[in-house]
């Protein structure tokens, strides 16, 4: 996709963003501005894992965890509960004391699993 392409997908909206996974477009020429940078990380499949996930990680599976959830990271309105009922998407929360201090999506797609909003 090109710059004008993306402009053009959003013209007349009074907001506007677009992921760019592999930072290839410089929008700046369009007014736009990084908003934030991430990463992309890998893991050998090769390699044995030979612990057990820690216990203090758990699966969201409910509106009201969700909604919990979202909240720590704004985005109440980008995941919604419908996600929860899609069984290749796992939201995950690690808590501490009941409190939610980490989180993931995971998502099965092609043979390996996606891991986002980290």
């Amino acid at each position: 996709m090109t710059l004008d392409q993306v402009v053009a997908r959003l013209d007349g909206r009074p907001h506007g963003a677009f992921k760019d996974s592999f930072a290839a477009i410089d929008a700046t020429d369009a007014g736009m501005e990084l908003l934030f940078a991430a990463t992309w990380i890998h893991r050998n499949p090769d390699v044995p894992w030979d612990r057990p996930a820690p216990n203090s990680w758990t699966v969201v599976r409910t509106s009201k965890e969700l909604a919990k959830w979202t909240s720590h990271h704004d985005t109440e309105a980008v995941l919604l509960p419908g996600l929860l009922e899609r069984g290749h998407f796992s939201i995950l929360a690690r808590r501490e004391q009941g409190a939610i201090v980490a989180g993931a999506v995971a998502r099965l797609g092609s043979g390996v699993v996606d891991v986002s909003n980290v």
